[in-house]
């Protein structure tokens, strides 16, 4: 996911989406607003869409999905089902569970890009 910064407005973020892991709920080119978290979230349920900031992989963010949630851990997964896709995703597929601090903010809005024709 790379970031879009044409508005600030704390503590809300406009990012646009970059790939296709969270497909077709997410496509690459969509914008979207962000709540971003000052602390460690506490709120966050089963099926919420977050932000995420892996500890190793600073600067680099991901659009995923909760699954599960066990204690101060999530299990997040992109929704994308396409097999070729599956074979590159990163997600706890692939990292396993992921600390909660891990968790920069909640998506709340989608604005489909513009489809020209």
């Amino acid at each position: 996911m790379k970031w879009f910064w044409p508005y600030r407005l704390a503590p809300y973020r406009l990012a646009k989406v970059s790939g296709d892991s969270m497909a077709p709920t997410y496509k690459s080119g969509d914008r979207v607003i962000v709540k971003m978290f000052s602390d460690i979230p506490r709120d966050i349920s089963i099926d919420d869409v977050v932000l995420i900031e892996r500890d190793l992989m600073p600067g680099i963010f991901f659009i995923k999905r909760v699954t599960k949630k066990e204690g101060d851990s999530y299990w997040v997964e992109g929704d994308n089902a396409d097999p070729e896709v599956l074979t590159r995703m990163n997600d706890s597929r692939i990292w396993g569970l992921i600390k909660s601090e891990e968790i920069k903010g909640r998506l709340l809005l989608k604005r489909k890009r513009k489809v020209i024709s």
